[in-house]
């Protein structure tokens, strides 16, 4: 490091100061950036009635916020942050999954899906579309490194303890989804939380009696067409 540092110093002087007037340039600065002031209207939507959702909570980058009225409208004012494809609306309300979406424009409607429940033991069907949420959590934390995925969840409940396995099928034969599951743990009253997070396809996890895992079963968000898969869910005792 000490020859590489010297070397560095005899190469600078011997510009600034030997046999030519040449002196490197510098680069100027970047201006600073002025933050990009955006506004985003819309609807949110029952996803299978198509009924206006009235008191969901629409933000943009989690920081601007704003509530739908009685016919589901919204608008949301905020300022941009790096890039356009960085920022996203996340859109929650009673008794629906949460959705977190890229802002491509000025307008968004947005579907949101009734939380859905079965015991552990029982298998049940989901589709997934291209213009469902994306799948963003402790482990895809990041929009647009790498590919990003779409999802549908269903919340799994476990009748005993033991280990609950969770699989996740196509329908039509093709290739297993990715499938990322999360203990759901409540931290507080009305505030539940995550652990044990994983993704893959099928997974099991040790539950006590009562636990939820959520299994949310993913889908690349470059797709032009949905599909649907089988969820199957089992639970033994350890």
């Amino acid at each position: 490091m000490l020859k590489r540092w010297c070397a560095s110093v005899f190469i600078l002087v011997a510009i600034a100061c030997g046999g030519g007037n040449k002196v490197a340039a510098t680069s100027p600065s970047p201006p600073p950036t002025t933050p990009t002031t955006f506004a985003v209207s819309g609807t949110v939507i029952d996803g299978t009635t198509s009924t206006p959702i009235a008191g969901a909570a629409v933000s943009i980058n989690a920081r601007y916020r704003t509530t739908t009225d009685s016919s589901g409208h919204y608008g949301v004012t905020g300022l941009l942050d790096a890039g356009l494809h960085l920022n996203v609306t996340s859109v929650s309300a009673n008794d629906y999954a949460s959705d977190v979406r890229s802002i491509h424009g000025a307008s968004q409607t947005v579907r949101l899906h009734r939380i859905e429940r079965m015991v552990a033991g029982d298998s049940t069907v989901v589709a997934v579309a291209p213009d469902d949420t994306l799948c963003v959590n402790t482990l895809q934390d990041t929009l647009g490194l790498g590919p990003d995925y779409v999802c549908r969840s269903v919340r799994v409940v476990a009748p005993i303890d033991g280990v609950m396995t969770l699989e996740a099928l196509s329908t039509h034969g093709g290739a297993r989804p990715p499938l990322e599951v999360e203990i759901v743990a409540i931290v507080a009253p009305g505030k539940p939380g995550c652990c044990a997070e994983r993704i893959e396809n099928p997974t099991s996890m040790v539950v006590t009696a009562g636990t939820e895992v959520v299994a949310n079963v993913e889908m690349l968000s470059s797709s032009t067409t949905g599909e649907s898969f089988t969820v199957i869910t089992s639970v033994r005792p350890h």
